[in-house]
Order: structure tokens, then sequence, then C-alpha cells
């Protein structure tokens, strides 16, 4: 399966992430400052598990080509989207230890939990399937919104600029071609489940920042 081909199976779920309130209200520049940095806490509390996740998955992965690139993408997650977390939250009064001290809530927890889980049955294609969604919508949202015009916020330009940047949206081609080189011509169920929950997770993760936390009742 091509990853033009994952995205066009993952369409419906994309479409309820790009016209979420969150993005809209995001690209607009009219999103507010408390809700943003809800998210940008839980973000940076995702990462930690993330970036283990990308260092888990280069121990798995098949050849050392694919291994080295697994490498590199767990330490962008500190050089890039860590010093995005840290300069805009000292932008919003936040030191560092405010955001280290942050808790994972519902679906930040869950979403942790599916990663973690998902790499740990030892599939590399499997576990690349839970960590495409993360990469590719992050890169889509950050050129969509760039190309409809920066919001008046300061914060929310950085945000943006650094998904849409040119650097992000090679890492992404660079997972696209290992799921291409090594996915098969069709992959199995268990495998596209396990994306399409990330994708879910993703949708939730918006949600979850939009609503300052989803409870359960």
């Amino acid at each position: 399966m091509t990853f033009d081909q994952l995205l066009v199976h993952s369409d419906h779920e994309w479409q309820r992430i790009r016209q979420h309130p969150f993005v809209t209200a995001l690209g607009k520049g009219d999103l507010s400052l408390e809700k943003f940095r809800y998210f940008i806490g839980q973000d940076r509390v995702y990462l930690k598990d993330f970036s283990k996740v990308l260092a888990t998955l280069a121990a798995l992965a098949p050849d050392s080509t694919a291994a080295r690139t697994m490498l590199k993408h767990a330490d962008t997650v500190f050089s890039v989207e860590q010093s995005l977390h840290d300069s805009v939250g000292k932008q919003m009064g936040l030191r560092a230890m405010d955001l280290q001290d942050v808790e994972a809530d519902f679906v930040t927890k869950a979403y942790q939990d599916h990663l973690v889980r998902t790499v740990g049955e030892g599939s590399f294609i499997t576990g690349l399937a839970a960590v495409l969604p993360c990469y590719w919508t992050y890169s889509a949202l950050g050129r969509e919104l760039s190309q409809n015009g920066k919001p008046g916020n300061s914060l929310f330009v950085e945000w943006i600029d650094t998904y849409a940047a040119e650097e992000y949206r090679r890492s992404v081609e660079e997972v696209g071609a290992l799921w291409e080189s090594y996915s098969g011509d069709l992959p199995d169920t268990h495998t596209l489940e396990v994306y399409d929950w990330s994708m879910t997770y993703e949708r939730l993760f918006w949600e979850q920042a939009w609503q300052l936390g989803l409870k359960l009742d």
C-alpha cells in the first residue's frame, strides 16, 4: 500500500481533524491562550513517550538505513518540537519546570499507552503505522494553515511555521518512504486498525484541548 493510498484510507478522519474548531481557531488567531497553553502542556507530555517509541522502532528496524532514520527522528523530537514548546511556553509565562510538571490527561495517556503497547508487540511496520498519523497530520495542518494566511498572534504563527517547515515535511516523506518499503501490497488488518486508532487519537487530542480536558462521566 502506498503512502498516498493510506491517506485516502483515512480521509474521513482527516477531514474531521482539519475542520476541528481548535484547528480553525488556531488558524484564525482567535483561539484562547488558555486552550493553547493546555494543548502545549499535553503535547509536551505526549512527546516524552513518542520519542521513546521512535527509538524502540529503530531497534526493531529491518535494516540499518531504517534504524538510522528512526533514531534521527527520535532526536528531532527534542531538537525541534521541544524547542517549540519551550519557546511558546516562555512567551506565555510558563517555565520549563511548569511544562515538566504537567500530568497526562485522559486522551494523552490513552494515546501514549496505545503507542507503547503497539511497539511492544515487536512489529516494525505496525509500530510505524501507529506513529504515522502524528507525523503527517501536523505537517499537513501546518502547510494548510500557512497557506490560508498567518494569524495575528505570534505564538500561533510559530507553531504553524514549525510544522509547515521544509525540514518537517522531509521527515514525513522519510517515514512515508519507510511505510511504502515495508508495508507490502496490503497491510494486515491489525496494522490498519492500529493506524486508524492513532488517527482517532489525533482527533481526540484536539478535542481534549478544545474542551480543556475530556471528562469521564
